[in-house]
């Protein structure tokens, strides 16, 4: 397998929009991180993946799945959590909100050929 990262220069329209989708992002994370926490303590029933995708459907905001990638991000941070208390370190590491600005980046799965890179790509919601 592999994976490319690539740099863009965006205009300042596209910036800002960039900037709004990983603030939808960070929002959508922190409402997901707080149902799948709520769900646990009220009702003691731990939320799969397949439910926090669920309740990411129908988010116009952004793209389905980078709504989708967020949802990951909080299985994986709950399973490295789990991994770190079976392995009994010291420092847990329980999954927290993020704040204003500390969520830096956003997935884009279906930019998958290198090929189709060239001097325009268009990103979805954003341009």
């Amino acid at each position: 397998m592999k994976a490319y990262k690539y740099r863009i220069y965006p205009t300042k329209n596209q910036a800002s929009k960039i900037d709004l989708q990983t603030e939808k992002c960070r929002q959508l994370y922190n409402k997901l991180l707080a149902l799948k926490k709520d769900t646990y303590k009220h009702k003691r029933i731990t939320l799969s993946r397949k439910d926090l995708y669920t309740q990411v459907k129908g988010n116009g905001e952004t793209h389905s799945q980078v709504s989708q990638n967020v949802a990951d991000r909080i299985n994986k941070a709950y399973g490295n959590f789990f991994a770190r208390v079976k392995r009994g370190e010291k420092e847990k590491g329980f999954p927290r909100f993020k704040k204003y600005g500390n969520y830096a980046s956003i997935t884009l799965p279906q930019i998958t050929n290198p090929k189709k890179i060239g001097k325009k790509t268009y990103f979805p919601k954003i341009g």
